[in-house]
């Protein structure tokens, strides 16, 4: 490990841990969103099962979009051009690896959110009936 002040280490480490803990929650009700529309849970009066599920995938997309750019954001501070800081660097070591998951993940799920957002009333319809 880097030779570095505790207290600012920790400080870093805090705060990048609670951008961590937003992007998972982000990612969660990106998941989340069609799984409930699917089991008609908050379905309005007004709509039909599978346009609700429709509608869910913007949900996905949008959520899941925020936790990738969250995510993108916080390892372009992290990885920095040039010359670093040890903090970062320490700091690099213990989140990156989490972050780079969430970030992949973030996108795949947004490419279902797309796809459920264009097509889901096809597909509900298809497993549904």
């Amino acid at each position: 490990m880097f030779n570095v002040d505790n207290d600012k280490l920790n400080e870093i480490n805090e705060r990048v841990q609670k951008y961590l803990w937003a992007s998972i929650v982000l990612v969660f009700l990106a998941v989340a969103a069609p799984m409930f529309s699917w089991h008609g849970l908050f379905l309005p009066v007004s709509d039909k099962p599978e346009i609700w599920f429709q509608r869910s995938g913007a949900i996905t997309t949008i959520f899941s979009l925020f936790a990738g750019a969250g995510t993108a954001s916080v390892l372009g501070a992290l990885l920095p051009r040039g010359l670093t800081d040890l903090k970062l660097e320490a700091a690099r070591e213990v989140f990156e690896v989490s972050f780079r998951h969430i970030e992949r993940f973030a996108f795949w799920l947004t490419v279902v959110g797309t796809v459920i957002w264009g097509y889901g009333d096809l597909i509900f319809m298809y497993f549904k009936g």
